[in-house]
């Protein structure tokens, strides 16, 4: 079991950052990727197939690292995530949203993966 994974969410070409996993990796830390797919081609990008939904090669899975595609703006929507993240023995958890935000979550007490719904 792991106590700390890092939940990269929503970072894809059209969205981009790189040292956080490569720091998470360097320490044999578990890596959750979880893209975006937009269903409604009216959205305009993130639509599965187009370069820029692409996951960047620089930031892709890498080896038993875990993939969990989304299609709306909740990572725990109709996803397995919430699953992931309350298996036991599991403590803390950080959430890369985007370019401004590295979320840290600490449980049992702290921010609950429910908390950021």
């Amino acid at each position: 079991m792991f106590d700390t994974t890092l939940n990269v969410i929503d970072l894809q070409r059209d969205y981009l950052a790189v040292v956080l996993i490569a720091l998470f990796r360097a320490n044999s830390t578990p890596v959750v990727h979880v893209p975006h797919f937009e269903k409604s081609p009216a959205v305009g990008f993130l639509l599965e197939g187009t370069p820029g939904a692409e996951i960047d090669p620089r930031v892709a899975p890498q080896g038993d690292e875990m993939l969990i595609t989304k299609n709306y703006p909740n990572a725990f929507r109709d996803t397995t995530l919430a699953k992931i993240l309350h298996v036991p023995g599991a403590k803390e958890f950080f959430l890369r949203r985007d370019e401004q935000y590295v979320y840290q979550c600490h449980g049992p007490g702290g921010v609950r993966p429910q908390d950021l719904l």
